[in-house]
């Protein structure tokens, strides 16, 4: 959640590399979801009749004024014909740029095909720089390749520009496995805290990290 990092939170400890280390329900933790669940006075809805379905349906309806979504929404706007700016996550109360998450795409080959040299010349034109521009040119989503950031076509383009802003105050997701038993409980936790005014943060926190412990214990 953008506003438990900006205020102290983390996924994983050292730089997201270290899963003994959870910091989603220390104090800093708990005092970002507390201002994420004070939102609710202007959007008084539970999270059961919500999603990010639902938000973009009402956000090309015209009846949400804004959305936080990604770069992979530019192109569905466009199709629909909306109208649409992007512009940097507002301050946090502390003064501090909200965290969003970086997330990166990727192509993997496998070691194990027949015919390693066409697999070879695929993985060399899938990550082309051509192919990267013309994979934005059809998604609007922004290319990994240094080359491309400042390319003119791309950088002409104003929504771009507010994109990269952002990334300069995000966190890039942890590539470790043990991400995968980040979503279920967290979701469930941030659900309840949400829809309950007296949940308690800090014990919904803390039961969402030791659901995540157990669920790592269990894959592991």
């Amino acid at each position: 959640m953008p506003s438990s990092q900006a205020t102290g939170g983390y996924i994983f400890g050292d730089d997201g590399t270290n899963p003994d280390d959870i910091g989603l329900s220390g104090e800093g933790a708990v005092e970002g979801v507390k201002f994420a669940r004070s939102l609710k006075a202007l959007f008084p809805l539970n999270t059961a009749d919500i999603n990010n379905n639902v938000i973009s349906g009402l956000f090309q309806e015209g009846r949400a004024a804004a959305m936080i979504e990604g770069t992979w929404q530019m192109a569905n706007l466009r199709k629909a014909g909306v109208d649409f700016g992007v512009v940097q996550l507002p301050l946090l109360p502390n003064g501090e740029h909200p965290q969003s998450l970086i997330s990166v795409r990727s192509l993997f080959v496998n070691s194990y095909t027949k015919y390693p040299n066409a697999a070879k010349l695929f993985a060399e034109l899938a990550t082309s720089r051509d192919n990267a521009k013309l994979r934005y040119e059809m998604t609007a989503q922004l290319p990994t390749r240094r080359d491309l950031v400042s390319d003119p076509a791309i950088m002409a383009d104003p929504n771009v520009s507010s994109f990269l802003a952002q990334l300069q105050n995000a966190t890039p997701l942890p590539v470790i496995p043990e991400t995968s038993a980040l979503w279920v409980p967290s979701y469930a936790a941030l659900s309840v805290i949400w829809n309950d005014d007296r949940a308690d943060i800090k014990k919904t926190l803390d039961n969402m990290a030791n659901q995540m412990r157990t669920a790592m214990k269990t894959s592991g």
